[in-house]
């Protein structure tokens, strides 16, 4: 326990830095778009965003299950990672391409629809990264990693929108030489396990892609239940709101660092050697109760943090915020407790249910709300559906979860020594 907790401020630490470069990042972006080209910006995103969620497939999670379980040679593992991205990405982009083209130019923020596109590929990688280092074991790799995308992130936004007049399309190009960039960086990164290059076996194949698939549907679900509220927004209201919503949205989604930051030590902890009860309880209250105070913190503070962080124009997001706090804070516990799930239960079958439910209220909810109260009424149908997802949760949780599973302490220890030498910190 004292070394996942170890573990886990290491992880914050570099959370810490994170957190800190992607608030300058939302403070240079939304002070140079407003509410009104924020939610345009969004809006914009949440096309590729989509399309990357829907053609993951659940295959970055296989892949971390199989690297942490050294079926193969690591090699093997991200080989067919970056080529699913690149193969898998490019078909979303062109069927994307083609369903959509009929919208305005203003939809792509006056820019060619294949450039927003663009960002399909390299985007499905950088959703497999983090499960690659997480099966590596490489966790203070990845800390250096998030560290140095963030940061590149805020000097490439900084340079386009200080060279571009088009505010817009200067936000939308930025994420574009990100992403391709991050996509080539990663690679380098990770040059140390490409070699030998090897080919998975073909009759590996269909159980890697089943892993994936139980994985998928709770991905896909937990991506609709949090942007369902957006997508409403942005069919029923202006782009102002949608802007004022979005930026509420990502201020208490911050919040899902803390259990994410304790997910990674958990999650290879367990699918090494496994994890006793009493631990996963005592690690649970800590992150709630962490969660929960900075939720406080948060509350307190959001009134002269919006105005001072981003100006008058996006005071209307402070209401909404502090309604999605109580949601944001009980699902603090799922997004933490999906590591015994899925690296020593194998039952991502507990996430599909509670995020489908989730998603099911949250549709039902922000039907009835939005209409009548606004942005205010999406925030309360989201934390009303987070609050049941993280609830239906938790039950099926603890029915399920006994202990140390038997049986993978000798692959514990081949994870420890391949650690060795290599990583003392996590993510």
């Amino acid at each position: 326990m004292r070394r996942l907790l170890r573990q886990s401020l290491g992880t914050f630490a570099g959370h810490g830095f994170v957190l800190g470069a992607g608030l300058l990042t939302s403070v240079l972006l939304n002070r140079a778009l407003g509410p009104g080209l924020k939610g345009v910006f969004v809006s914009c995103l949440l096309i590729p965003q989509t399309a990357v969620v829907l053609s993951e497939l659940g295959l970055g999670t296989a892949g971390a299950y199989w690297l942490v379980r050294r079926k193969h040679r690591p090699g093997m593992v991200i080989w067919l990672l970056a080529l699913v991205s690149l193969l898998l990405g490019g078909l979303a982009a062109a069927v994307t391409w083609l369903l959509l083209s009929g919208l305005p130019a203003q939809t792509w923020g006056g820019l060619d629809r294949m450039v927003v596109l663009s960002l399909i590929p390299p985007g499905l990688w950088l959703t497999f990264v983090p499960e690659i280092f997480l099966g590596l074991g490489w966790l203070a790799g990845y800390n250096w990693w998030r560290s140095g995308y963030q940061a590149f992130r805020l000097l490439v936004l900084a340079g386009l929108l200080w060279l571009m007049s088009d505010k817009l399309q200067a936000a939308i190009w930025g994420s574009v030489l990100l992403n391709w960039a991050a996509f080539l960086a990663s690679l380098a990164l990770l040059r140390r396990y490409l070699r030998p290059v090897g080919v998975l076996p073909r009759e590996e194949l269909p159980g890697f892609l089943k892993f994936g698939s139980r994985v998928f549907a709770g991905e896909v679900l937990g991506f609709l239940h949090y942007r369902a509220d957006i997508l409403m927004i942005a069919l029923w209201l202006d782009q102002t709101q949608l802007g004022l919503y979005a930026t509420a949205a990502f201020l208490s989604e911050l919040l899902w660092m803390i259990p994410r930051g304790a997910y990674a030590p958990v999650f290879t902890r367990i699918a090494g050697a496994g994890m006793e009860r009493n631990h996963i309880r005592q690690a649970s209250i800590i992150t709630l109760g962490v969660t929960g105070a900075a939720a406080l913190a948060a509350a307190l503070l959001i009134g002269p943090a919006i105005g001072w962080l981003y100006g008058l124009p996006f005071a209307g997001a402070i209401r909404p915020f502090i309604m999605l706090l109580p949601g944001t804070v009980l699902l603090a516990l799922p997004k933490f407790l999906e590591a015994p799930l899925i690296a020593e239960l194998g039952a991502p079958q507990v996430l599909v249910w509670s995020k489908g439910v989730g998603l099911a209220a949250n549709i039902g909810l922000n039907i009835m709300l939005i209409p009548r109260y606004g942005i205010s009424g999406a925030a309360i149908a989201s934390s009303l559906s987070y609050s049941l997802q993280a609830g239906l949760f938790l039950g099926l949780f603890a029915g399920r979860y006994q202990g140390l599973r038997p049986g993978v302490a000798r692959e514990g220890e081949l994870l420890a020594g391949h650690e060795s030498g290599m990583n003392e910190l996590a993510d």
